[in-house]
């Protein structure tokens, strides 16, 4: 899972032990259907939904499920709402629109269960997943149309389970955290400021192949430079990297200011390859008047919410992550 070239900066024994032993190596059906995979995507799409397996909590989660639909753009959106099961007097419940990563090709609801299950009953909030479309047979903008159709029917969603309309946040993870930046961005063009905070775990804000971070963990570990740059190739369909291109509907750095944003917590990793692009939202929001708060996590590599049940580390900054979460649904 990570490049041997890599492992010598990887000196936290949890995360040590998640590079090595991930979830799909628990699951032998899965181990078989990887096997088996008709091509490297949908390998890939089946190693990354199996990443948590046999990695639980030690105490049951009081947390109920249920999975909807909306009506998208030539197919249905398939989504997963989380509600704390002892929430009393919901009138004032918050709520987390995540949005999973995975490379802007892989991922999904169950890719992610365990995290919004937790982040549910952690933060006592609702929280809701959603099934994009992925690239490459869907390229940009199918994932971020996704995205903001769901962003629309919040306030219908919110009146159905009893949920303040007023109080959503939108976050999530690598290309999760970049669709909800995309997505807060095109709000602020229509004028819809749906959300009122954005939680960003080491997303990808930027196509710069050459930023300290980018070169200092071009090898890994988890992820390589040439691998952004072939899963960036996927999402917009070209052949080549994108080199000087800009892209401000994708990347939220491709555009020259960000006033009128929500305010944001940023969760980036020392050895992660978008710690830099983590660290200049952080200030561009800064310099143009959005309260932001960052955290750079040490020893952490992309990917560490994952980890979490195996690293303490990684549950620390997690658990911290939530705090943020609850902070910036009750401002």
């Amino acid at each position: 899972m990570f490049d041997e070239g890599s492992d010598r900066r990887v000196y936290l024994a949890g995360i040590r032990q998640w590079l090595a032993e991930p979830g799909l190596l628990k699951n032998p059906q899965a181990m078989k259907q990887v096997r088996e995979a008709k091509n490297p995507i949908e390998a890939t799409r089946i190693s990354y939904d199996h990443i948590e397996d046999g990695y639980d909590g030690k105490e049951p989660l009081s947390v109920t499920m249920k999975d909807f639909t909306l009506e998208g753009l030539g197919e249905d959106i398939h989504l997963r709402i989380y509600l704390p099961e002892h929430i009393g007097d919901s009138s004032d419940l918050g709520g987390l629109f995540y949005i999973h990563g995975g490379g802007y090709v892989s991922g999904s609801i169950q890719s992610h269960d365990k995290i919004c299950a937790e982040i549910c009953q952690e933060a006592q909030c609702a929280v809701i997943a959603i099934n994009y479309r992925l690239g490459p047979e869907h390229s940009f903008p199918a994932n971020l149309e996704d995205c903001m159709l769901c962003a629309e029917s919040i306030e219908t969603i919110s009146s159905l389970h009893g949920i303040n309309p007023k109080k959503w946040v939108v976050g999530g993870d690598s290309a999760g955290a970049a669709l909800s930046t995309a997505l807060v961005v095109a709000l602020r063009e229509k004028k819809q400021p749906v959300f009122k905070g954005q939680l960003l775990f080491y997303g990808n804000f930027d196509s710069d192949y050459n930023t300290p971070s980018m070169i200092n963990n071009k090898n890994g570990p988890v992820l390589t430079r040439d691998s952004i740059m072939n899963v960036h190739q996927a999402l917009f369909g070209v052949s080549k990297a994108l080199g000087d291109e800009r892209y401000p509907e994708m990347f939220v750095l491709h555009n020259t200011s960000m006033q009128g944003l929500p305010p944001a917590y940023i969760s980036a990793c020392e050895l992660c390859q978008f710690c830099s692009e983590s660290l200049r939202y952080h200030e561009r929001l800064i310099r143009d008047g959005v309260d932001s708060v960052i955290d750079v996590h040490p020893g952490m590599p992309h990917g560490y919410i994952h980890a979490r049940h195996v690293s303490p580390e990684a549950m620390a900054y997690f658990k911290n992550s939530i705090k943020h979460l609850s902070r910036l649904i009750d401002a």
